[in-house]
């Protein structure tokens, strides 16, 4: 069950980026024509992703682990909202520079999120042996196959033909889909973390327990110094 628990963590630190590379056809051809999408949207998700993280290499061992997973999860459940939201008015908005810039905050929202997500997460498997890490790598895999079966959903959709605006409904319905997906899977592993793995699971809480108290003493000792 533990196992099972921390391979589900592991789908959500990559499930939304993956879902956002899978989808990086359809908005660049369907619904933002012309405004680099590709480019701009891994520009903003990187740059905001890198500087998240060496923000937390500065100032991360101040936080507890549960801060910074609710941190996490709050913004992630906020990024896949707008990221899903944006997906439903694509249809009818398509070109948009207002929807665009909607779209790009929930890409740069969705960064700080993944930046939260990897330290925290992957911080805590490896301090608990080979074995829950390795559900986490699993999980990590699993993700990347999860967007990949959306993707080729919208290929198989546009290999059907049709109008533009037939297409461009077919590919936001699938968005959407897996927008709203990612949006369910973080509240999910939300629960998982704070829940599950707290009231099922004694050792994953003692373990818990000493990173809290290994990052505090480490703390103590800074200020001392």
């Amino acid at each position: 069950a533990a196992w099972s628990a921390m391979c589900c963590l592991g789908v959500c630190v990559l499930l939304p980026y993956n879902g956002l590379l899978a989808m990086q056809t359809f908005f660049d051809q369907q619904v933002f024509k012309g405004l680099k999408f590709p480019f701009i949207s891994m520009l903003t998700y990187s740059t905001l992703l890198c500087c998240s993280q060496v923000a937390l290499a500065v100032v991360g061992e101040s936080f507890t682990i549960r801060t910074r997973l609710r941190a996490a999860y709050s913004l992630g459940v906020a990024s896949c909202g707008v990221m899903f939201g944006a997906c439903l008015l694509s249809s009818a908005w398509s070109g948009s520079a207002a929807l665009y810039t909607v779209f790009m905050l929930g890409v740069a929202i969705l960064g700080v999120s993944s930046a939260l997500q990897q330290t925290a997460i992957l911080g805590v498997a490896g301090a608990m042996g080979p074995h829950l890490s390795g559900a986490v790598m699993v999980g990590l895999s699993i993700s990347g196959l999860t967007s990949w079966v959306f993707s080729s959903c919208v290929q198989v959709v546009a290999g059907f033909g049709g109008s533009d605006e037939d297409s461009r409904r077919s590919g936001a319905a699938i968005a959407s889909t897996l927008f709203g997906s990612c949006l369910l899977f973080t509240v999910f592993a939300a629960w998982v973390f704070f829940v599950y793995l707290q009231r099922r699971e004694p050792h994953i809480r003692q373990s818990l327990a000493q990173l809290e108290e290994q990052r505090a003493a480490l703390q103590g000792g800074r200020r001392a110094a």
